[in-house]
């Protein structure tokens, strides 16, 4: 193995300094498995018969991509800007070669690219990409937030000819890094996949036939209804969970109160401990959406504070019995969602 930038780690599948192999060459083709059922559908045919997939940041969101595309036999290449993070990523198995952005040829075949980088690095990331990749391109990202981000990359996209299609998984865990990579992390994961201006049918197969094939279950939603509703959904919560630990064993709280921290503590502020700037990103970047949810569950909160104030118990039981109702009726969906560890990643750095 190469033991700088200026080529290319990889394992025995051939692949070096040169690029892809002819074998490699054919495309970004898959087959899109979602029940365990193969079905010849658009998916299944929406570029050929080759799996080439090029991921861009290999953290937890890449990393565990890039171990279950190899597990269903796709040709992973891993892109990175450390030679340290390369040699991590191939003593993990996540990808069949890593390259660092510099190493990157011109108008390489890379199948499809998929950018798993934090909100703020996405669009200068795609920019290092100018020239490098074929028109045709299909590009998608991991990113939590899509109004505030896809015009930039709509943009970049249309003027070198690649096509964009914006992803989320709702998958993660509480540990982030590429350490953390698993397998099976997106099985029985949402993904909302929103079409960009530059996308075509087929550019929406692909990515939807990606996702499908590690377990995935997309949902295609306009890009402003989706900020809207992880707004709700799963930003507001993380920022509640925040200010409940504040408020709750906080500088201010009574030197006890730790101890008295239990079951329903830990699980309200669990998602709490996420990575803070991935977080500030996330809230940032959808601030009008969460600013608007915010202020929505303010009302709820005044509400129920005039309940307590004026003794209007049976009211304050009526709250809690319809939102006890709804949650039991989301649990008992059969929505594994309802029940797994799903919820927001970090992407982790572009090292």
């Amino acid at each position: 193995m190469s033991q700088d930038c200026t080529g290319a780690w990889s394992g025995n599948v051939g692949f070096g300094r040169a690029g892809w192999t002819e074998g490699a060459r054919e495309g970004a083709g898959l087959e899109f498995i979602n029940t365990g059922i193969m079905t010849d559908t658009i998916e299944q045919r929406a570029l050929g018969s080759g799996r080439l997939v090029t991921i861009v940041g290999l953290g937890l969101l890449g990393g565990s991509l890039g171990l279950a595309l190899r597990r269903h036999g796709w040709r992973v290449r891993g892109v990175v800007r450390r030679p340290e993070a390369a040699r991590e990523a191939m003593d993990l198995g996540i990808a069949d070669e890593v390259v660092c952005e510099a190493a990157l040829g011109e108008d390489e075949s890379a199948g499809a690219v998929v950018l798993a980088v934090p909100i703020e690095a996405l669009v200068a990331s795609l920019e290092r990409f100018r020239g490098r990749l074929p028109r045709g391109t299909v590009i998608t990202d991991v990113s939590s937030v899509k109004g505030a981000i896809m015009p930039d990359l709509d943009r970049l996209a249309s003027a070198e000819g690649w096509r964009f299609v914006g992803s989320h998984p709702m998958a993660g865990a509480e540990t982030s890094g590429m350490a953390s990579a698993r397998g099976d992390l997106f099985r029985d994961a949402w993904v909302a996949v929103c079409r960009g201006e530059t996308a075509d049918e087929s550019a929406v197969a692909l990515v939807r036939g990606i996702w499908g094939r590690v377990g995935g279950r997309c949902l295609e939603l306009d890009p402003q209804d989706h900020d809207r509703i992880v707004a709700r959904t799963s930003h507001l919560p993380h920022l509640v969970a925040a200010l409940l630990v504040l408020v709750g064993i906080g500088g201010n709280a009574p030197a006890e109160a730790p101890k008295l921290a239990a079951g329903g503590f830990r699980d309200s502020t669990r998602i709490a401990a996420g990575p803070p700037e991935m977080w500030r990103q996330i809230m940032q970047a959808n601030h009008a959406e969460l600013g608007a949810a915010v202020r929505q569950f303010s009302v709820q909160l005044s509400a129920a504070a005039a309940l307590l104030e004026q003794g209007r118990g049976p009211e304050l039981e009526r709250v809690l019995t319809t939102a006890s109702e709804l949650r039991r009726a989301w649990r008992g969906s059969g929505d594994p969602a309802a029940d797994g560890p799903c919820g927001e990643a970090d992407p982790g750095g572009y090292e």
